[in-house]
């Protein structure tokens, strides 16, 4: 027999960003411990709005099943005398576990031969097995910050109020946070306060439409569409697209309601993103534009109680948002009467990192965009050689980029900073290549956000972001866990995301050792280059490089993980990853031989080459170069005719970066290197002989030493 099973937990207003994670984890928590228990149920549904959040299943089991478990015991020489009878550990034993002596079976374990019993334990109710793990399972629900309230030690989201929970027709009984289970539950906070009684889901379903409460949360998203839709009809224009809107604003309501309201169309005159940001971000209103893609006067906002007239929510929203874009208005007119390049002195009042100056290094702003701009037009030499043009814009652009940060502009929207410094730049008369860079410096700021694309763009975005890791790696703010307070993963993928993007195969080991000299001064170009220098820089720069070229190469493994295996991403990582691009062809080359032929044996021939040029790395070293005329065995003469093959053909496709085509001798090579192993004695008891044949073994891992170390590939092909 099956049961349904219904959970809500009601709270005080939970934020937007709390619910969706809490009813993940009340799934996985509850669906965990069913499947644990042996306790078969339908698929586990939620809901959740700001002041609930609900769980439920059409069927789970009255019960569990049988638990059937085999309990080990003593060994067996313990267990029974020299004459065979059992002693008192063997009957102590089974009569713990509830059989007879002569039920008791022997099994194998890694310590030997022991007794052991198959013990069946009945299975319990399934009300009394939820009576008991509900309270554990809601006070683990994880929340970005919890409270206490009241004299309780409980914490949660926001204080809880009400819990309805049921089991079939019954309660499932069990106390949290002071209160004690039942079936009531309440409608919308205003439109419907009173409680009701809740028989099974569907009364609960039912009771909720009707008390103004769209517990489904993608059913209230549709409906904010299909309200906005309305809206941008009634306006003659478009919705602006933002679906991270729709989907945070549904989770600010219980039951949407939508009106539309204006503003003053002087207020166009501002720069679109301060008008999306003012509305958006700030306000949670949804901006229209028209068939040209030019803002409209007019804003969305979507509610939570219905009103007899909505022009009082039209009116209130309105007076708000003429506020904030009033200041604005005037935010952008004190702006304007300074350029950015007469705000420069003012970032050496404005700290970047503080301390930065217990390692001697500029802890201001203004060092911070001084090393910016050096870093910026070394970076464009490398990009970009022979163009002085980019290289001009570049360094110009690092100059002003961070001095928006210093209006006031960006103080009432630090969501904008960089854009804002577009916008001044372009006002201030300075070139569009210029002005584009600033806006692009900090680009990506996100997982779904666009790189840098214009060439200066991305050499100022690039040193923007290589000098905030080197910054903290000198003074060891590194990442630690899920703590990453200075967002250095993040900078490190965009640095990732942009080279990409551009498709510049630049070193990445020479960036960062660029990063770390320009960081501690040193500009000269040709120290930079060569790593030479008197005063102990090159120490410096050679102890901080390396690991943060490693922390940049963990971004470039999660990124290739997430479309290749495992020991194919390490095999290639192994043989280096200074040129991400570079890297990223020879994962897809290796990937792609992978799909072809099974590599694994290959990977424990070359585990095996390793194993032998280790353990005999003296004698490796003097072997010399191998010699296809010495050769005295026929698996040993075609191994090496294939390796002498190998190396030729091997080292023009990789002049040619084809990896696809250098990759394919893997295939051909599996035969004669099983054969070589089968019949060849690599450890010959003549010196000629043996050095011959180490020499043929480190000419093979030599050969694909700079794409793959191939000893790392150990997973069949599918």
């Amino acid at each position: 027999m099956a049961s349904q099973l219904l959970l809500e937990i009601g709270t005080e207003e939970l934020p937007a960003s709390f619910i969706e994670p809490a009813l993940a984890h009340l799934v996985e928590r509850i669906g965990g411990l069913l499947d644990e228990l042996q306790i078969a149920h339908a698929p586990l549904e939620v809901g959740g709005t700001p002041r609930r959040l609900a769980l439920w299943s059409r069927e789970v089991a009255d019960r569990q099943e049988d638990l059937e478990e085999v309990r080990t015991g003593p060994a067996v020489k313990a267990a029974f005398d020299a004459e065979g009878r059992p002693t008192k550990a063997a009957e102590g034993f089974a009569r713990g576990a509830g059989v007879s002596v002569e039920d008791l079976f022997r099994v194998e374990t890694p310590k030997g031969e022991y007794l052991a019993a198959r013990v069946i334990r009945a299975g319990r109710d399934t009300l009394a097995v939820l009576a008991d793990a509900l309270p554990g399972v809601l006070g683990s629900v994880p929340f970005r910050k919890s409270m206490r309230w009241g004299s309780g030690t409980t914490t949660f989201g926001r204080p809880v109020r009400g819990l309805c929970a049921l089991f079939g027709a019954e309660v499932i009984p069990f106390d949290f946070a002071g209160l004690r289970s039942g079936r009531t539950v309440s409608g919308h906070r205003l439109m419907a306060p009173d409680t009701f009684e809740v028989r099974d889901i569907d009364s609960y379903l039912r009771g909720m439409e009707l008390g103004f409460v769209v517990v489904d949360i993608e059913e209230r998203r549709r409906r904010i569409r299909g309200l906005l839709s309305g809206l941008a009809a009634e306006a003659g224009g478009r919705l602006v697209p933002n679906e991270a809107l729709v989907e945070e604003v549904a989770n600010l309501v219980e039951h949407p309601w939508a009106a539309l309201g204006s503003f003053d169309p002087a207020n166009l005159e501002l720069p679109r993103e301060v008008l999306l940001s003012s509305m958006t971000k700030h306000q949670r209103y949804f901006a229209f534009e028209d068939a040209s893609g030019r803002l409209m006067p007019v804003f969305g906002v979507v509610y939570n109680t219905k009103v007899r007239d909505a022009k009082v929510v039209v009116h209130g929203n309105q007076r708000v948002l003429r506020a904030r874009l009033h200041d604005a208005g005037f935010f952008y007119a004190e702006d304007r009467k300074r350029t950015l390049a007469e705000r420069v002195a003012d970032l050496s009042r404005v700290t970047f990192l503080g301390e930065l100056e217990s390692v001697g290094v500029g802890a201001d702003l203004r060092s911070r965009a001084w090393r910016v701009e050096e870093l910026a037009g070394f970076i464009s030499r490398l990009a970009y050689p022979g163009d002085e043009d980019t290289m001009r814009d570049a360094r110009r652009a690092a100059k002003l980029a961070k001095t928006d940060l210093v209006t006031q502009m960006v103080g009432e929207f630090p969501d904008l900073q960089g854009t804002i410094g577009m916008y001044y730049g372009r006002a201030d008369g300075e070139s569009e290549e210029v002005a584009v860079a600033i806006g692009e410096h900090y680009a990506p700021r996100g997982a779904a956000d666009a790189p840098a694309k214009s060439p200066a763009g991305i050499c100022v975005a690039l040193a923007d972001k290589l000098d905030l890791i080197a910054a903290c790696f000198a003074v060891s703010l590194i990442p630690t866990g899920n703590k990453d307070p200075y967002g250095l993963r993040r900078a490190a993928l965009g640095v990732l995301k942009t080279l990409d993007a551009a498709g510049l195969d630049l070193n990445l080991r020479s960036l960062c050792k660029l990063a770390v000299r320009t960081l501690h001064g040193s500009t000269d170009q040709a120290k930079v280059h060569t790593g030479l220098s008197g005063d102990g820089a090159t120490d410096v720069v050679e102890r901080l490089a390396e690991p943060i070229l490693e922390f940049i190469g963990g971004r470039l493994r999660a990124e290739l993980l997430e479309r290749h295996r495992t020991d194919i991403v390490d095999a290639v990582m192994a043989a280096g990853y200074d040129r991400p691009q570079d890297a990223r062809r020879r994962v897809e080359a290796l990937a792609a031989i992978a799909q072809e032929a099974d590599l694994a044996p290959l990977g424990e021939a070359f585990k095996r080459i390793n194993n032998i040029l280790t353990k005999n790395a003296a004698e490796a070293e003097q072997a010399g170069a191998f010699e296809l005329a010495t050769t005295s065995q026929e698996e040993e003469r075609r191994l090496g005719e294939l390796a002498v093959e190998l190396q030729q053909g091997m080292a023009e496709q990789l002049a040619a970066g084809d990896y696809r085509g250098a990759l394919a001798y893997l295939i051909r090579l599996q035969q004669p290197l099983d054969a070589f192993f089968t019949a060849v004695m690599v450890m010959h008891e003549d010196v000629a002989v043996r050095r011959n044949r180490l020499a043929l073994l480190q000419a093979l891992r030599e050969s694909f030493a700079s794409v793959a170390d191939i000893s790392r590939v150990h997973v069949s092909r599918a």
